[in-house]
């Protein structure tokens, strides 16, 4: 792959509230460990520590670790690998609730033509007024139902690239810090998202059934379906899944729906 494991590092938000415990051992048993054994640097990142330091696979940051600071703890998270790491490109951000096909996601990145200006992922559209808001889930319900304020598209934070020119304008800006970090990171840019080669993503969410025929999910992993996203009302079964995940047969039984 010419050498593009040594050029991203991958950041996966993370907290230090025990109830995500098992997210942790799960992706530490799966796809982190196929993620360093390809020789690419992975790291948990969270906030709440009384100094800035790492400590094997995770980055400690001494901003809060609440939902609310999360822009902040992204925007922390990238200046200390860009303070630690030389010739870092390329960031790929994700969360907690992702299994990551380490195989297809090296694939993927390595059709990324300009690594350094990239800005790609799911693209989602949002209100910035509500957005503002989005730490009090109230006041976002009620100004969302009134749509008020400009849409943005913007790339899903659950698994977003960002290419090393935008590095210096998301550690410097902090006039976003109040959005959540994926709609922190589009304001920060200041464009649109791209056309992309991320294409597909695999949700497995409350009252809705992903599962598809065997034909069409073959097509969607030769296609490059790399992330699994698991975010239902149950996180414990979220984290069991996430971890079976791992066993490639498990996966693609799972996923087809005969």
């Amino acid at each position: 792959m010419g050498g593009i494991e040594k050029d991203i590092v991958i950041l996966i938000l993370s907290t230090k509230n025990n109830n995500y415990s098992g997210f942790k051992k799960a992706i530490r048993h799966t796809w982190l460990a196929d993620i360093k054994k390809k020789g690419a640097r992975c790291f948990f990142y969270e906030g709440g520590s009384e100094t800035e330091y790492m400590d094997n696979d995770t980055i400690y940051l001494t901003c809060g670790d609440e939902l609310s600071s999360c822009a902040q703890k992204a925007r922390e998270a990238i200046n200390f690998v860009t303070n630690n790491f030389e010739n870092v490109n390329l960031i790929y951000r994700t969360n907690l609730s992702s299994y990551i096909d380490a195989d297809i996601f090296f694939d993927c990145v390595s059709k990324i033509n300009d690594k350094d200006s990239v800005y790609q992922g799911i693209v989602g559209t949002a209100k910035l007024v509500p957005e503002y808001f989005y730490s009090n889930k109230y006041i976002k319900h009620l100004l969302t139902c009134l749509k008020i304020g400009p849409k943005i598209d913007f790339c899903s934070g659950s698994g977003v690239f960002i290419g090393r020119k935008y590095f210096n304008s998301i550690i410097h800006i902090r006039k976003f810090d109040r959005f959540v970090d994926d709609l922190m990171f589009r304001l920060c840019i200041g464009k649109n998202p791209e056309n992309s080669v991320i294409s597909d993503r695999f949700d497995f969410t409350s009252g809705f059934d992903p599962r598809c025929s065997a034909a069409e999910y073959s097509n969607r992993v030769k296609a490059g379906l790399f992330h699994y996203r698991f975010k239902t009302d149950n996180r414990v079964i979220d984290a069991k899944l996430l971890e079976l995940f791992g066993d490639v047969s498990f996966r693609e039984n799972f996923c087809i729906k005969e």
